[in-house]
Formats: C-alpha cells, sequence, structure tokens
C-alpha cells in the first residue's frame, strides 16, 4: 500500500514539473524539403506557432550559417500585420540573423503558421537554423509566453558541375587518289614479251610513212606540147590544131580586151 502511494505521488510530481512546458507557447521551424542541399540549391523554411495560451504579437529572431547560406526573401503568412521599423524588421546575411515582427488582430490561440524564409545554399558545410533566445510571443498583458524554440542542423553538400566541352570534328580531308601506272620490271633470268604486230597495223604505218604525193600544175603550153606529140606522122592533122587553139586564144584575148574598154 506504501509503495503504492509513493509512485502515485512520483507521477504527480513529475506532471506538475513537466505542466509549465506543456502550457507554454512553441515556436517552431520545419524543413518541407529535408536538411541535406547542395551548392546551388534554393529551399524555403517554415515558421510556426503552437499557443498555450492567445498570443497577440510574435518577434521572430532566426539565425543561419552565414558562410553556408543566405535569406532571399520572407513573407508573412496571411493575417499578421507586420512592423516595419527599425530593429523590428531585417535581414542580415553577412551576420546570418533574420528578425520579423508581426501583430494579430484580436490575437490567435491555435496553431498557425507566421511565415516562409527562402533560403540559398552558396557553400558547402554543416550548420545550424535556429530561433534565439530574443524570440517573443506575448499575450494580452504583453507578457512574454514563450516556450521551446527549434533548432534544425543543415547540411550543404559541394555540387561538382562537369561541363561538357563540345567536341570539335576535325575536318575530313579527302585526299585525291592519284592514278599510278605501275611499270613491269622484269626480274633477271626473265623477258618481257614484245607485243605482236598484224599486217594490218604494219600496213597503215606504211602507208602513213609515205610522203604525200604533190600533184604539180599543168601549164597551158606543157598541153599544147602534149597535144603536138600526138600529131607525130600526121602534120595535117598537127597543123589543124595548132590552128585551132590559137583561133581560142584569139578570141579570148579579144573578149578580155572589150570588156576592159567598156569598163573604162
Amino acid at each position: 500500500m506504501k509503495k503504492t502511494i509513493t509512485l502515485l505521488a512520483t507521477i504527480l510530481t513529475v506532471l506538475a514539473l513537466a505542466a509549465p512546458a506543456w502550457a507554454a507557447t512553441n515556436l517552431t521551424v520545419s524543413l518541407p524539403s529535408g536538411t541535406n542541399y547542395e551548392v546551388g540549391d534554393t529551399f524555403t523554411a517554415n515558421i510556426n506557432l503552437l499557443p498555450s495560451e492567445r498570443v497577440y504579437t510574435i518577434g521572430v529572431q532566426l539565425s543561419y550559417p552565414a558562410d553556408l547560406l543566405e535569406v532571399q526573401s520572407f513573407s508573412f503568412a496571411s493575417s499578421w500585420m507586420p512592423l516595419s521599423q527599425e530593429g523590428y524588421d531585417s535581414i542580415d546575411n553577412d551576420n546570418g540573423l533574420l528578425i520579423k515582427t508581426a501583430g494579430y488582430p484580436g490575437g490567435i490561440s491555435s496553431s498557425r503558421a507566421i511565415g516562409t524564409v527562402t533560403f540559398k545554399a552558396k557553400n558547402s558545410g554543416q550548420g545550424a537554423i535556429q530561433l534565439t533566445s530574443d524570440t517573443f510571443a506575448l499575450n494580452a498583458q504583453n507578457t512574454d509566453v514563450k516556450g521551446n524554440l527549434a533548432s534544425l542542423q543543415v547540411s550543404v553538400a559541394s555540387s561538382e558541375i562537369i561541363s561538357e566541352e563540345p567536341v570539335e570534328e576535325e575536318p575530313v580531308i579527302e585526299e585525291e587518289e592519284e592514278s599510278i601506272s605501275e611499270e613491269i620490271v622484269p626480274s633477271e633470268g626473265e623477258t618481257v614479251p614484245e607485243e605482236e604486230t598484224t599486217p594490218e597495223e604494219i600496213a597503215s604505218e606504211e602507208e602513213s610513212e609515205k610522203e604525200p604525193e604533190i600533184i604539180q600544175p599543168v601549164s597551158f603550153a606543157a598541153a599544147i606540147g602534149d597535144i603536138l606529140s600526138l600529131g607525130t606522122g600526121n602534120d595535117w592533122l598537127s597543123l589543124l590544131v595548132i590552128l585551132v587553139i590559137a583561133a581560142i586564144v584569139i578570141i579570148v584575148i579579144v573578149y578580155f580586151r572589150k570588156k576592159s574598154l567598156e569598163k573604162k
């Protein structure tokens, strides 16, 4: 009986100590696309509110490894009214700190998204994205009721990009085929047979070697001499031929002379 009472007392003590933590307002950070990235990747982180009582104002201060990541943008979820005063709204990529502050009209008592951060991985390595202790959640009495603050480890791997350079094709040079006449060179002890020549080829060669016959023009006097030679033994016939020829010559001379005089 005593052991049972002792056990119940212990359980009640633990519950009493844990009650404040369960009743606290928590702010969380989630990475929808995981925690492993490569250099050049862009990814988002969601910041959410889990209130234990009605919250009217929140102030988010998010730290991140400035040597690995940079914030490209931040956007509040709907219904939040951002506070843009100096010290309450800034993005410092040199020191790795994001500060955003906003109020919720009428307050909020249920789970709600605060906003979305867009990161870009710029170097390889590992680091933490976490809400700092300066983060706050104010109730109606402007009391900070924040509880647990989230922290996430991210890993960025180097991305080896191998650029495939186009291989330049060497121009194909077309080599002209040269016709080479092959001469048959007889080896020792062998004779090259001479080509046989046909009788027709011999005759054509002899005809081509003959000198062309030159036809000499026959003069008029030679023709008369030939005619006279025909009359050997017949003097009267020769005389008659000479007279006919002489008459023809005279007629021709007179005709051309008359033509010459008419032209003048």
